[in-house]
C-alpha cells in the first residue's frame, strides 16, 4: 500500500452474479455449457422475444440488501441502458438507473483488526452482457442476473477495498445468494480512483477480479495520480498485472452517453412491506456476527475470519462445538486438518469425529491428522484408533531411522536445506512421520532431524 493513499478517494462498484439457475429476463440455464449453448431468444435480442423476470433473483437481491442494512424502495422499475459492444445483441442492458432496489446500507469490515465500515450508496439489479474473447462471442452470460453494489468514494487505499470485497463475498456465500467466486468471474469491481485535491479528476479501473489484484490495482492507479499531480483526466483503466500498473482504455462515459430510458416490457416489482419483514427474519447469523460470538468462546481472531469466509467450514465448527469440542481447539483443527481434506467437510459423522478427537487429551497434531485420516479411510472410531496406534514412540533410534529414510528418498529437499533453505526442514519431518505412520513424537523427530541435517 502507497505510503500516501491517504490522500485518495475510491469508491467501487461491485457486480455479483446471483446463484439462480435461469437467468434474469430469460429460462436460459446459466450452468457451464459450450459457447452459445445457453441461450434463448430473449439473450440473441430477436424480435418479439420478451423478457419475463425472474423472481429468485430478486428474492437474493433483497437479501443481500437488508444484510447490508439497506433501504428497500417499494416500487421498483427497470430501465434500459444503451450502449453498442458487439456482446450485447440487444444494443442495450436492462438495469435500474432511476429507482434502486435498495438503498443507503454498510458494510462492516476489518483492517489489521480496526473495524471499519464502507456506506452502500446503492443496489440494483441488472442483467450481465456476454464474453468476447479471440474465440469469438459468447452470450451463454448475457442475461445472467447480477447485483451491482456502489459505494461512495470514502476507501482510502488498494488494501481497504480488497479487506470490504473479502468481507462481501464472505456475506454473500453464508446467505447463499452467489458463489462469489472471483476466479469464475461471479465477482467483479471497478473501481473509481481520484486524489482528495479539488477538482481531481475520477479515473475508473474496470472489472477487476481477485482482492490482491483489486488492491494492487488500486494502489498503482493512486500512485500514478500522485506522480502526475492530480493532472489525470477522467477515463476508463485496465490493469496490466505484469507490468503492476493501469493503462488507458477509452473516455469515461457520461450518464447521458447511455441514453437512459424506462424499460416497457417489464412491469416494476411491487415489494409488500411485511414480505420484506419476514425475509430479514430468516437472515440467520452473519460472518460478522459469528465471528464476535466466536472470538468470544476463544478463537483467535484471525483464524476466526478465515473460518467465516467459508460457510461450510463454519457451520461445521458449530457442529463440532454442539459435539463437545472446544471452540479454539477445534477452530483450528477445523481450518487446518479438515479444510485441507476435502472429502472431509461434507461426510456424515465428521462433526462427531472432530469432537472425539479433540477430546483425547495429550495429543500431537500429527496424532490427530492419523486419527483423523484412520476415520476418513476406514470409518475407525478415534478412540479404537489411539488404541490401535498405541503411544507416540519418542525412542531415538526408531526416530532416527524414520529421519534417515526420508532424507534418503529426498536427497533433493536435504541438498537445499543445507544451502541455507531451512523451511524444508518441515516438510522432511512430515515425510518422517508419515513412514512412522503417525505413530512417532513430533517435537522429538524435528529435533532429531535438525541434529542429522546440521552435523552432515
Amino acid at each position: 500500500m502507497s505510503g500516501e493513499s491517504a490522500a485518495a478517494r475510491v469508491g467501487l462498484e461491485i457486480h455479483v452474479q446471483l446463484a439462480t439457475a435461469s437467468k434474469l429476463f430469460s429460462p436460459a440455464p446459466t450452468g457451464h455449457a459450450a459457447p452459445n449453448h445457453g441461450v434463448a431468444d430473449p439473450c440473441w435480442g430477436l424480435p418479439g422475444a420478451l423478457p419475463v423476470l425472474n423472481h429468485e433473483a430478486v428474492q437474493h437481491g433483497l437479501r443481500v440488501a437488508l444484510a447490508l442494512e439497506c433501504q428497500v424502495a417499494s416500487v421498483v422499475p427497470f430501465d434500459r441502458k444503451h450502449y453498442t459492444y458487439p456482446d450485447l445483441p440487444k444494443g442495450y442492458q436492462i438495469t435500474q438507473e432511476r429507482t434502486p432496489l435498495a438503498t443507503g446500507g454498510r458494510l462492516y469490515f476489518e483492517v489489521d483488526g480496526t473495524e471499519e465500515i464502507l456506506p452502500i450508496a446503492r443496489l440494483h439489479l441488472e442483467e450481465d452482457a456476454g464474453r468476447k474473447d479471440d474465440g469469438g462471442i459468447d452470450l451463454n452470460r448475457a442475461g445472467v442476473a447480477l447485483i451491482e453494489i456502489v459505494t461512495p468514494p470514502t476507501l482510502r487505499s488498494g488494501k481497504h477495498a480488497a479487506a470490504a470485497v473479502r468481507e462481501l463475498q464472505a456475506l454473500l456465500r453464508t446467505l447463499g445468494a452467489s458463489e462469489a467466486s472471483p476466479e469464475a468471474g461471479h465477482l467483479r469491481a471497478d473501481a473509481n480512483v481520484s486524489l482528495r485535491s479539488p477538482g481531481a479528476a475520477r479515473c475508473e479501473i474496470k472489472n477487476v477480479s481477485g482482492f490482491n489484484t483489486l488492491g494492487a490495482a488500486i494502489d498503482a492507479e493512486i500512485d500514478r495520480q500522485l506522480r502526475i499531480g492530480g493532472a489525470a483526466h477522467p477515463e476508463t483503466r485496465g490493469w496490466d498485472a505484469k507490468a503492476r500498473s493501469t493503462f488507458a482504455l477509452r473516455p469515461k462515459e457520461s450518464g447521458t452517453d447511455y441514453r437512459f430510458l424506462p424499460e416497457p416490457d417489464v412491469p416494476p416489482v411491487h415489494l409488500d412491506a411485511d414480505a420484506v419483514a419476514q425475509l430479514r427474519a430468516t437472515l440467520g447469523e452473519l460472518p460478522r456476527e459469528r465471528r464476535v460470538r466466536w472470538i468470544e468462546a476463544g478463537v483467535a481472531p484471525r483464524t476466526a475470519a478465515q473460518l467465516a469466509e467459508e460457510p461450510t467450514l463454519a457451520d461445521l465448527l458449530d457442529r463440532v462445538v454442539k459435539a463437545g469440542g472446544s471452540a479454539g481447539p477445534a477452530a483450528e483443527f477445523v481450518r487446518g486438518p479438515v479444510a485441507e481434506r476435502a472429502e472431509a467437510r461434507d461426510r456424515p459423522g465428521i462433526a462427531e469425529a472432530v469432537a472425539e478427537i479433540l477430546r483425547l487429551n495429550g495429543l500431537s497434531s500429527t496424532r490427530r491428522k492419523a486419527l483423523l485420516d484412520a476415520w476418513l479411510e476406514r470409518g475407525e472410531p478415534p478412540s479404537e484408533a489411539q488404541i490401535r496406534l498405541g503411544p507416540e514412540v519418542t525412542d531415538d533410534e526408531a526416530l532416527r531411522a524414520w529421519a534417515r529414510r526420508a532424507c534418503d528418498a529426498h536427497p533433493e529437499e536435504v541438498a537445499r536445506y543445507r544451502r541455507g533453505k531451512r523451511g524444508i526442514l518441515g516438510f522432511l519431518v512430515g515425510q518422517a512421520l508419515r513412514l512412522s505412520g503417525g505413530t512417532a513424537d513430533p517435537r522429538r523427530m524435528r529435533q532429531l532431524l535438525e541434529q542429522m541435517l546440521d552435523e552432515a
